[in-house]
């Protein structure tokens, strides 16, 4: 509904529903209420300027409610607080739930356990302001409780919520800021904030200490400026040419810009007739259960033709600072199987596929082929570009936003943003790691800090969207700076993000000046470390321990005798001295850390301010490094008797609830395993390896397979779950057993037993269901018994003897729930998973302690 920004909701007809909702609707369903009806319309939709423009937007009835439109999150906090006013009017039960809840997180940010921690953190930096915030969510907390004792609820969750949201600023407001990064946004619109225009939408994020934006300019075959490529927007002839729009602002405000090009994508802002057009001329992909798609096939050379000419444009007709690749990608694993996608790829391997598309869909004969084929026609795409853009403009960075899991990616949509790195195709990369879990971001920010190194910045893209408040977001930039990332890209840039995250992020983190050059521009210099091996496993040091880096710039850069050199620890200024000497062209820099944390250093002078910044190098207490020395060696067992069970640890799905399931059952000695050392293996009776959430790399590859088959043949137990057993990029070991396992997953939870197996005691004949909303499907091989499968009969578990030892291939995802997190075993999972254990165990080998 055009001119539609906000709900304003009737007072007291929603107890602690927001006085105003943000919620800009563009397709409405409104209600009309029948005469009589004891139903009330309790919120009309208001125009920007707050007119109320006479459209029922929430009807309240006593049995339910009535929403005109799916409910947005353009105002995540204001969304929340009206879904628990929703939910708290039917069932009252929930208020105090919900003010415990709150006051339950009060000072819990940042690392900090309570507001005891809070207030000590803001002593010790003297944060004025920080200290004003702490004293006034004090009184709150006393508003809160008073509030609850005399039963008023809603007061008392008004009052919770305020001192929350305090707490949460007066930690934002006293984070520390940092010189020498990368602080940017994207944003999809390509006209700014709606009714800000582009003066305005640039002029808050300079305000705030950002310097960089990645306007949406470009789909696949439409283009929001005068384009001589792409059929041009209609918007265009009236709004103008959006690129040169931004581009003023962002020169009279002194931000870069990255121009984001939407790649293959035609997406719901291309015009329906133009998107019809490529769809009749055959130039879509298709899905393999032949549905249209909305992206243009990267095999035809006319849509190649077309991507490159339009991102060339943009380097060619505009002095922008860079171009930006995004959807740089299939849609998925079940794409392109389009016709002509049959031809090309037939054409490349010299023969006619026999079973189209079974062989080249996920665990066909063929995919490994036909997904080398759909990488290499994404590759090229980068490669092309950056190399003619180049030849452009040599100041013109390449860049990309691309998948956080570089594991998965590969083998799914057709990335391959290792080999983008390493081959230098891109001047920075941008993974979008959105979570609002910092363990998830710390994760794949490690993975792909590990893979990127030195050869370029990596800026982490940040899904503030998802994030409650600016406070979420500042923990994931703290984290990053702290693991070594370049710098930080928030997705994305709107009205929320700019009235509500904005102001407190400029008060706190981006509040410093960040320097003359961007990481992505600084001068080409190599820091490393002396004294340790290329390649060397030990990653870390310990407090105490002497560290030097030897620091080398690039033929052409010359190191000044005024450089400036410090340290910074966990992403903040350290004021741990540096002993500097000069050798040559190169600098030495070596210091003796007196504490834990990730140190790296910086170098910086007086024409550049900042220019360089070392890998972050993780310096252990005794305690961490103890734990460092455990996860290096084999499982430690308790000795007490028992199969000795090694799971695998190393953030694998639903592995800590089956090592506490191991643990909690007699007969069992279960260890965390953290390595695939073939003398980690050797100490265990059974192994289990669940599927990996990171790491995968290491499952592998030739010599993983060796190492099981080695293991299992000599003597040992295996088990493995969901994906391991063959899909997704890891490999089968035991074909003998398993001939094949079938991508993509079988969707459903329902299992049951195929005939009796030792490996299955205790369960009966019935229908059980997994905890996880998919199954693998296996081929069974010459020697493979199925012992489990899905009502139609698809083996979803294959068990057997391979030398002196046994394997289990689980195709269910044990321990693993809703939205890949982890949960508690069912009670037939548990059962099948003590049976499976039990079987495996049988008469295994006791390994011999050290």
């Amino acid at each position: 509904m055009k001119g539609a920004a906000s709900i304003r909701f009737t007072v007291g007809a929603l107890a602690f529903a927001p006085e105003v909702l943000p919620h800009p609707s563009w397709n409405i369903m409104e209600p009309m209420l029948k005469a009589g009806s004891a139903a009330k319309v309790i919120g009309h939709f208001i125009s920007a300027d707050g007119q109320d423009m006479k459209r029922a937007a929430v009807v309240l009835s006593g049995s339910g409610l009535y929403f005109a439109h799916v409910l947005l999150t353009e105002d995540a906090g204001a969304s929340r607080r009206f879904l628990m006013a929703l939910a708290g009017h039917f069932i009252p039960g929930l208020w105090e739930q919900a003010v415990q809840a709150r006051l339950d997180k009060l000072g819990k940010v940042g690392g900090l356990n309570g507001m005891d921690d809070l207030q000590a953190r803001l002593r010790q930096l003297n944060h004025e302001e920080g200290n004003r915030l702490l004293v006034q969510a004090r009184s709150c907390l006393d508003g809160a409780q008073n509030f609850r004792s005399q039963r008023r609820y809603g007061d008392a969750l008004a009052k919770a919520e305020e001192a929350l949201a305090l707490t949460r600023r007066a930690y934002v407001v006293s984070s520390p800021s940092r010189s020498g990064e990368l602080r940017g946004v994207w944003i999809h619109s390509a006209y700014g904030i709606a009714d800000w225009g582009w003066d305005k939408t640039v002029k808050v994020l300079a305000d705030q200490g950002f310097n960089a934006i990645f306007p949406n300019m470009l789909w696949g075959y439409v283009a929001d400026y005068p384009s001589e490529v792409l059929p041009v927007h209609p918007q265009v002839a009236t709004a103008g040419d959006q690129i040169q729009l931004c581009l003023d602002a962002c020169r009279k405000y002194g931000l870069e810009m990255h121009v984001w090009k939407v790649n293959w994508n035609m997406g719901g802002h291309t015009p329906e007739e133009l998107r019809q057009q490529m769809v009749a001329a055959g130039r879509t992909q298709m899905t393999n259960d032949g549905k249209e798609t909305r992206y243009l096939a990267p095999h035809i050379q006319e849509n190649f033709d077309l991507e490159v000419a339009a991102m060339l444009e943009v380097a060619r007709k505009y002095p922008v600072d860079g171009i930006h690749f995004d959807y740089i990608r299939y849609p998925g694993a079940d794409a392109d199987f389009s016709p002509s996608a049959r031809e090309a790829f037939e054409a490349v391997l010299g023969r006619v596929v026999p079973e189209w598309p079974k062989d080249c869909m996920s665990g066909g004969a063929l995919r490994r082929e036909y997904n080398t084929w759909r990488s290499n026609n994404i590759s090229r795409l980068v490669e092309t570009v950056y190399r003619e853009a180049k030849k452009i403009r040599p100041d013109v960075m390449v860049s990309a936003a691309v998948f956080p899991n570089w594991d998965s990616a590969p083998h799914s949509i057709a990335q391959q943003s290792d080999e983008w790195v390493a081959k230098g195709w891109l001047d920075f990369i941008c993974p979008m790691n959105y979570t609002v879990s910092n363990t998830a971001l710390e994760r794949d920010l490690r993975r792909q800090l590990a893979s990127v190194g030195q050869r370029m910045p990596l800026y982490a893209g940040l899904g503030s969207f998802l994030h409650e408040d600016a406070a979420l977001t500042t923990e994931q930039i703290q984290l990053s700076r702290r693991l070594g990332a370049a710098g930080v890209i928030c997705f994305q840039h709107s009205r929320g993000f700019a009235e509500n995250f904005l102001p407190d992020l400029g008060s706190g983190p981006t509040s410093q000046a960040t320097g003359k050059l961007l990481p992505h521009r600084w001068p080409a210099i190599r820091f490393t470390r002396v004294g340790v091996a290329a390649g060397a496993e030990r990653d870390y040091v310990e407090v105490g321990e002497r560290v030097e880096w030897r620091v080398a710039p690039a033929a052409g850069v010359g190191l000044a005798h005024g450089v400036t050199v410090a340290l910074a620890n966990d992403g903040e200024h350290s004021e741990e001295p540096v002993t500097v000497r000069m050798r040559g062209r190169e600098l030495h820099c070596s210091f003796t850390p007196a504490r834990a944390g990730a140190f790296q250093v910086e170098l910086s002078d007086k024409q550049w301010g900042l220019f360089a910044r070392s890998p972050a190098l993780a310096v252990l207490s005794a305690d961490e490094l103890a734990e460092r020395r455990l996860q290096e060696g084999p499982p430690v067992f308790r000795g007490e008797g028992g199969l000795r069970v090694g799971v695998w640890h190393h953030d694998a799905y639903g592995a800590a609830i089956i090592l506490a399931a191991l643990n909690a059952e007699g007969g069992f000695d279960a260890a965390p395993l953290y390595n695939l050392k073939a003398a980690s293996l050797q100490a265990c009776q059974v192994v289990i390896l669940p599927q990996p959430r990171s790491k995968g790399e290491q499952f592998r590859g030739e010599e993983y397979k060796l190492l099981l088959r080695d293991y299992v043949s000599g003597g040992g137990r295996l088990l493995v779950t969901h994906a391991l057993v063959g899909i997704r990029g890891y490999p089968n070991a035991f074909p003998e057993l398993v001939a094949a396992a079938l991508e993509p997953a079988l969707p459903g939870a329902e299992w049951r037993l195929k005939g009796r197996h030792p490996a299955t005691v205790g369960l009966g004949p019935e229908t059980f269901k997994s905890t996880f909303g998919d199954r693998i499907v296996m081929t069974p091989g010459a020697m493979g018994r199925v012992i489990a499968e899905a009502p139609g009969g698809e083996a979803v578990m294959v068990v057997g003897q391979v030398g002196k030892g046994r394997y289990a291939a689980c195709g269910l995802g044990l321990a693993i729930g809703p939205k890949d997190k982890d949960c508690e075993l069912s009670a037939a999972e548990r059962t099948l998973l003590l049976s499976t254990l039990r079987w495996l165990g049988e008469r295994a080998p006791m390994p011999r302690d050290k």
